[in-house]
């Protein structure tokens, strides 16, 4: 184990990051640094407008303990695919690499999908809040940080999206809650006006750019990655206007085990506490997910667990994927040991009036052992 691997182990994911946040309160409000002096030495500020190198991009998505990592795993073991994701160490037996991050900002609050909502607003508080939060989750996503070779493009969007700013200033203003704690203060941006056409090309080419900049070797012909698209609006017309080559997967479990793996591991942000919050969790969170599209695959966890040869031939088929590429079998997904997750809850008895309720209201998504 590195160094590296041993202190997240060490020092809570919290701690880590308030490690992180006051490295960047010496250092500055980084990207915006980096953005300026990309600026001084580069003149072309226009994005590619280059197709992707790759047959696919693979979003594969959950809803939260719903075990896509497992579908990231098998892909794992693919020839022809990187995957960009955590290694999920309580099941998966694959190894880290320099790729173990997510890379979600399109659905989260500032990236692409948030953006789109204010391409013609003329609100400048909106705007610039907007632009302040894409520079943030930029700036902190172990993407960013690790991957240098994609900065250019970052900075290229950023400056596509920009009318004017006036960086690092010394003063609070009108969007100081959002004001980044950084020495050198604050920095307003203003944002230019776009129609949903433009923008969503604009989002394209930004795509295209920063995936095809990875340092990947030729033999990749897709890319896996864990919760891309995860915005839970399951707007195929919409993925496929910002990347043409998109393929969606969705990974569902049954309620009653994402009820028990939560309260066994306290997963504070799933809300196990009361069982009637959970439910109208779960509710929320699948209220426009169709089990049974055809734009996308719908992949049951418990039967790509238990009915393992059936469910990656499905995998393999929607994604057009020859199975000669399957060269590292159960290297990363071994479904021998992630059966040990699958009916958890029948585990916990004390808890068989709340698996009840759930079954009652959730039935459709709940999984019965076949005798």
């Amino acid at each position: 184990m590195t160094l590296r691997e041993i202190i997240k182990y060490i020092i809570p994911y919290g701690l880590e990051n308030d490690m992180r946040h006051y490295r960047d309160k010496k250092n500055g409000h980084l990207l915006v640094d980096a953005y300026l002096e990309y600026l001084r030495n580069n003149g072309d500020t226009k994005l590619k407008e280059e197709p992707s190198r790759y047959k696919s991009i693979i979003a594969v998505q959950g809803f939260g303990n719903s075990g896509s990592s497992a579908v990231l795993d098998f892909l794992r073991e693919m020839r022809n695919i990187q995957v960009f994701g955590d290694v999920e160490k309580i099941a998966s037996v694959a190894e880290d690499d320099e790729y173990s991050y997510e890379v979600t900002f399109p659905h989260l609050s500032g990236g692409l999908f948030d953006i789109e909502k204010y391409i013609d607003s003329s609100n400048i508080f909106h705007n610039d809040s907007v632009i302040n939060r894409f520079v943030s989750i930029m700036e902190h996503s172990l993407m960013y940080r690790n991957s240098p070779e994609v900065r250019p493009a970052v900075f290229k969007f950023l400056a596509q999206i920009t009318n004017f700013m006036l960086p690092n200033l010394k003063q609070k203003y009108y969007n100081a809650a959002l004001s980044p704690i950084t020495e050198k203060g604050s920095t307003i941006f203003t944002m230019k006006h776009f129609d949903r056409e433009s923008y969503r090309t604009l989002c394209r080419h930004f795509l295209n750019e920063l995936f095809n900049s990875f340092n990947l070797s030729k033999e990749i012909e897709h890319i896996a990655l864990d919760q891309f698209f995860c915005d839970l609006e399951f707007d195929m017309e919409r993925y496929l206007e910002y990347l043409p080559n998109i393929k969606v997967i969705v990974v569902y479990r049954d309620p009653r085990d994402i009820y028990a793996f939560s309260k066994m591991r306290n997963v504070e942000w799933i809300p196990h506490t009361d069982i009637e919050t959970f439910v109208e969790w779960i509710r929320l969170s699948t209220e426009k997910f169709d089990l049974h599209s055809h734009e996308y695959l719908s992949v049951r966890y418990e039967d790509f667990v238990l009915d393992y040869e059936k469910e990656k031939n499905r995998v393999t088929d929607f994604l057009g994927i020859n199975s000669e590429n399957h060269v590292h079998k159960r290297k990363a997904f071994d479904p021998d040991v992630s059966k040990r997750l699958v009916g958890l809850w029948k585990q916990h008895p004390e808890d068989n009036e709340k698996y009840k309720f759930i079954y009652d209201n959730l039935k459709e998504y709940c999984y019965e052992t076949p005798t």
